[in-house]
């Protein structure tokens, strides 16, 4: 079995994409959470859309940083 080191070693992405995406991540998880507990449509529609733009940010790091 691999270490948890070795394992964030092993990926070709530059250190600060990993660092970033698990911000985003965390950030993901949090709206997730809120979502759960949002009774008003009007502001889980605001959570959903942020957290749309999140995931389109983290897609688009992966497709920038695989021509770099």
């Amino acid at each position: 079995m691999k270490s948890f080191h070795q394992f964030i070693n092993e990926g070709r992405y530059p250190g600060w994409i990993k660092v970033v995406v698990g911000g985003i991540v965390v950030k993901l998880h949090n709206i997730g959470s809120q979502l759960k507990n949002e009774t008003d449509q009007h502001k889980r529609d605001v959570l959903l859309g942020q957290q749309n733009k999140l995931l389109g940010i983290i897609s688009g790091l992966g497709i920038g940083v695989e021509y770099i």
